[in-house]
């Protein structure tokens, strides 16, 4: 899952809950994410945190792009080129 942070807010000083993912984005750009957009990681992994790895895109065009991945891994998974992980938790290339 994505990995999350608390910090003190250093102005009222409650603790604040936040992503990593959505922290790195605000402080490379200077803003936070445009209201109604998410943020899509990349390579298909949320721990991966680093901005060149992160888009900012609509939640359609999200969805979009999660049904693009879906549709090539099953190829893959068919042909034996990768397969899932099951402990882990994602795809791997076969050895």
């Amino acid at each position: 899952g994505y990995k999350g942070r608390r910090r003190k807010d250093p102005l009222t000083g409650e603790i604040v809950r936040s992503k990593r993912h959505q922290d790195n984005f605000e402080k490379h750009y200077g803003r936070k994410q445009k209201q109604g957009y998410q943020l899509h990681h990349i390579n298909m992994c949320k721990t991966d945190d680093d901005v060149s790895n992160l888009a900012e895109v609509t939640p359609k065009k999200h969805q979009e792009l999660h049904s693009t991945y879906d549709k090539l891994c099953k190829p893959l998974i068919d042909a034996g080129i990768i397969g899932f992980d099951t402990d882990e938790g994602y795809y791997l290339i076969k050895q």
